[in-house]
């Protein structure tokens, strides 16, 4: 399992983890690590995103580590692969619009060509192809807060928080 580790940051449990071959190792890992480390915010991150918007759209590979986080009350999920800005509301697995559902952020602006949208999915609240960037999280005991960060010369922002579940 190459990239997929864990740490706590905080009172956070965050994982680092591996979309490229999700398979059963990985999720029985991270079902064991999840229940051993139970934290009340979660955050994970990896390259290919579940759901997007963008140029290689939602890649149902990852959709096993979705599940497994969603069910386990997780928080945040940070992709990229498409290059692009977007942020959806919270889902569950199903691409469904709920408040105990993960949020994910698809952050794909980091320094090489950056794509358009292609076609917008549901739930997708902002979307952003015009520049690069990175994004800011602050992360405290009881929830989170997001800051997009442009670079210099633009004028895009998104910022936002939200409590843990």
């Amino acid at each position: 399992m190459a990239a997929t580790y864990a740490y706590d940051l905080g009172s956070w449990r965050t994982y680092s983890l591996d979309s490229e071959r999700v398979g059963d190792q990985q999720l029985e890992w991270l079902q064991a690590d999840l229940a051993a480390n139970a934290r009340s915010c979660v955050l994970a991150y990896w390259h290919r995103p579940p759901f997007s918007s963008g140029e290689h759209g939602n890649q149902s590979d990852s959709l096993p580590l979705w599940e497994t986080l969603n069910s386990a009350g997780a928080e945040v999920v940070v992709t990229g692969h498409d290059h692009n800005y977007e942020r959806f509301a919270p889902m569950d697995a199903a691409g469904s619009a709920t408040d105990e559902g993960l949020r994910e952020f698809v952050v794909g602006t980091g320094g090489t060509g950056l794509r358009d949208f292609w076609q917008p999915e549901p739930n997708s609240e902002v979307g952003w192809t015009g520049g690069y960037g990175v994004i800011k999280f602050e992360l405290s005991d009881a929830g989170y807060a997001w800051e997009f960060v442009s670079v210099d010369g633009e004028s895009f922002s998104d910022a936002g928080s939200e409590a843990c579940h």
